[in-house]
């Protein structure tokens, strides 16, 4: 059936490699899409994706842009299948389609990774003064694990901001939505405590 659907749109000499790179580019831009989509509505990607499935998107403050966020994955796959698919049906050898694809898509991982540390620093700009931040009441927007940084959104300025944060107890693991009260800030990142015992989560 497959096959037949494929000749009728003129494509009855597609190879097992066209499919994966025609797999790839479709789920890698649906999932792109919905990302977006996600983050017009809110801003709620980030809560869902690491409430929901335990996934870190790490989406704020120290955007050196790790490869394998949830932004890298799918920008990555998307790039690879175009890309790659593109190479494919121009008669270029396997080989070669596989090299241009796995290089655009860690073209467009490197991309992202920029993009979204501009739309940080624009964020972040001004005169804002995060020290403001010591005594408030935020939540955890990614969350918090045992000894690392996790992040928080919290009003600074009569503006919400999200900021990297850590416990100041380094054994807790601090899920995310729960409230947290902001006592320190060490360079640039804020020191919290939990608001209430029922934010902690367990291991």
């Amino acid at each position: 059936m497959a096959w037949n659907l494929f000749k009728l749109v003129g494509l009855g000499d597609v190879t097992g490699l066209d499919l994966l790179f025609a797999s790839a580019a479709l789920v890698g831009g649906l999932l792109f899409l919905a990302w977006f989509f996600l983050l017009m509505i809110g801003g709620v990607a980030g809560g869902l994706l690491d409430g929901a499935l335990g996934l870190d998107v790490d989406m704020g403050a120290d955007l050196s842009f790790k490869a394998f966020t949830f932004q890298g994955i799918i920008a990555f796959v998307m790039m690879f299948g175009l890309i790659g698919l593109a190479f494919s049906r121009s008669a270029q050898s396997d080989m070669i389609a596989l090299l241009a694809g796995t290089v655009a898509g860690g073209g467009s991982m490197w991309s992202m990774g920029k993009l979204f540390q501009v739309f940080h620093n624009i964020q972040t700009s001004g005169t804002m003064d995060i020290n403001n931040a010591i005594g408030q009441t935020g939540t955890v927007y990614m969350r918090i694990k045992p000894a690392e940084v996790g992040q928080i959104q919290v009003n600074i300025q009569g503006a919400m901001r999200t900021l990297d944060a850590s416990a100041e107890d380094e054994k807790l693991h601090l899920k995310t939505g729960s409230m947290v009260t902001v006592k320190d800030v060490i360079a640039g990142r804020m020191v919290v405590v939990p608001f209430s015992k029922e934010n902690i989560e367990e291991e």
